[in-house]
């Protein structure tokens, strides 16, 4: 009897041993200042007119090595527009589309809202967290911007910030 206990307390401590588990949480942030194209005809004090403009973001990679230390789950609390002034621009919608395959992954609505601010905005993300995650994981994405509002003829710049706060979970056998 003393051995068949030995033996199952060695098993025990064992597994103990060679079992990793735990949690882990962080946040990024990406960002990328752009110049805003002038309006292709001048637009009238008081008249609305709409620009748009093409970014690349890419953090496939960061979000590959995350996953493979773990489970890993993202959400994307904060979405925010800044620039000197931002007054003369009452909405924005942004949508995101794979610059690869994408497995078949078509362009989607990401940020649509009405805007009022002088230097910085919150853009509200109206994709959900898995559909984020499946299109920032795929490889370099493009999020195209629209503008609307009465647009300078100047092309002020703007910076447009996403942050992701990613939690990994991990549960290995040594």
């Amino acid at each position: 009897m003393k051995l068949s206990l030995l033996s199952l307390l060695s098993l025990v401590c064992a597994c103990a041993i060679g079992c990793v588990q735990g949690t882990a949480s962080d946040d990024a942030s990406v960002s990328e200042s752009f110049s805003l194209p002038a309006s292709p005809v001048p637009i009238p004090p008081g008249v609305s007119g709409t620009v748009d403009t093409v970014q690349t973001y890419d953090i496939s990679s960061a979000l590959s090595n995350l996953g493979k230390i773990g489970g890993l789950s993202v959400s994307f609390p904060s979405s925010v527009l800044t620039g000197s002034d931002l007054s003369f621009m009452n909405h924005v919608k942004i949508t995101m589309s794979p610059q690869t395959d994408g497995g078949g992954m078509p362009e989607a609505t990401m940020v649509d809202t009405d805007v009022s601010g002088t230097t910085s905005v919150n853009l509200p993300i109206t994709m959900d967290n898995g559909t984020m995650l499946r299109y920032l994981s795929s490889g370099p994405v493009s999020l195209h911007f629209w503008f609307t509002g009465s647009i300078p003829s100047d092309g002020p710049t703007l910076t447009y910030a996403l942050t992701a706060h990613a939690d990994i979970s991990v549960n290995k056998s040594l």
